[in-house]
């Protein structure tokens, strides 16, 4: 019985220890896409085309929030179907958070599932 109990003892730490591994792999996931997001933003901005620079600035911001979005959502003819690819394309439009039933919402952009997308 005791030899039962202390496999258990050990199997329940070592399980433990596998869950806190991957917690931070998780983590660490996160963190990295998140900071390819920021740097897809980034080359996107770069690469921007020259005649949004020259406009006013109110033009200009609008310009570069068009830009923003098209270089990081894909949107047809009709202005409705907005697609963020995540949240930080979603943030950079200006658009976040993203309800359900607004243009641009996607289960993907909405983690709990409540809803809200890029709260």
């Amino acid at each position: 019985m005791e030899e039962v109990e202390l496999q258990n003892e050990e199997f329940t730490e070592s399980t433990t220890e596998k869950e806190e591994e991957l917690i931070e792999v998780k983590e660490e996931l996160e963190a990295s896409q998140e900071k390819v997001a920021e740097l897809e933003t980034e080359i996107s901005n770069t690469t921007s085309s020259p005649s949004s620079n020259s406009s006013s600035s109110d033009s200009n911001n609008s310009s570069t929030q068009s830009n923003s979005s098209n270089d990081n959502s894909s949107t047809s003819s009709d202005s409705s179907s907005i697609y963020y690819k995540n949240c930080t394309a979603a943030r950079s439009a200006g658009a976040a958070p993203v309800y359900r039933g607004e243009p641009g919402y996607a289960k993907h952009l909405d983690r709990d599932g409540d809803g809200v997308g890029c709260e």
